[in-house]
C-alpha cells in the first residue's frame, strides 16, 4: 500500500477533492516525517500548497481543517 492509499484511508471521501498527495522527506522542521499537498483548487490558510507533518493523522486534520479554496 503507498503513502497516499494509506492517507485516503484515514480521509473521509468528501475531503479527496482537497486533497494533491503526501511525499516523505528529510530534514523537515519539528521533526515532521511528511510533506502533504492540497488539489489544485485548493490552498492552506497560512498559503502554498504543502505543509510539513509528523503523522498521517496531522495530514488529515490539516487537509479537512486548514484547506480554503482558491
Amino acid at each position: 500500500m503507498t503513502l497516499k492509499e494509506k492517507m485516503l484511508k484515514y480521509l473521509p471521501k468528501k475531503y479527496y477533492v482537497r486533497f494533491g498527495d503526501i511525499e516523505t522527506a528529510n530534514d523537515l522542521i519539528d521533526d515532521c516525517k511528511y510533506l502533504v499537498f492540497t488539489s489544485n483548487n485548493y490552498k492552506f490558510e497560512e498559503g502554498g500548497n504543502c505543509l510539513p507533518c509528523r503523522s498521517l493523522k496531522e495530514a488529515v486534520h490539516y487537509i479537512k481543517d486548514s484547506t480554503i479554496p482558491i
